[in-house]
């Protein structure tokens, strides 16, 4: 499963619109538990927006209050 930290998302527009505006792209990576990140690659400042978690169940959105909101499974904008 995942965590999304909500007040972490960067970016001015809402969450929903973040999670599924098709308008802006940004890059998603992981990396190992403890690993040192950059604050930036190649210019481009860098921002921990949640974690890969043991629960099973898919994708959850951690609000301000620390209650975690289930995402549907299938969400985003499709083009076509």
């Amino acid at each position: 499963g995942a965590e999304v930290w909500g007040d972490s998302l960067p970016g001015s527009a809402s969450r929903m619109e973040q999670l599924t505006g098709g308008e802006d792209y940004d890059l998603l990576f992981t990396a190992p538990r403890g690993k040192r990140v950059p604050q930036k690659i190649d210019g481009v400042p860098i921002t921990e927006v949640g974690k890969i978690t043991a629960r099973k169940g898919g994708i959850f959105l951690k609000d301000r209050t620390g209650r975690l909101i289930p995402l549907p499974q299938r969400f985003g904008f499709s083009h076509f």
